[in-house]
């Protein structure tokens, strides 16, 4: 499948901070953590098209509704927030 005109690259990822991005990424892995409320959610890394590494935090209603446990190429969308640099 193609990369859509209006997707993103992680190494785009500084001029995009704050917007809600598409992004087509191959999973590399997930961890799975509980939260304190017992719920889980998931840390994934992801590679995209251009051969360049970027992470993805998947909440609890998010990570129940779309799991990814196979190692496969995933379009992704949301909010692209830095919390830490």
């Amino acid at each position: 499948e193609e990369i859509g005109p209006h997707e993103v690259f992680a190494r785009d990822f500084d001029q995009q901070r704050g917007r809600t991005v598409t992004i087509t990424g191959y999973l590399i892995c997930t961890k799975h953590v509980r939260t304190v409320n017992g719920k889980y959610m998931g840390f994934t890394d992801f590679i995209d098209a251009r051969g360049d590494f970027f992470d993805v935090v998947l909440f609890p209603d998010t990570f129940n509704q779309y799991p990814m446990n196979v190692t496969s190429v995933y379009r992704l969308r949301g909010k692209l927030i830095d919390d830490f640099g």
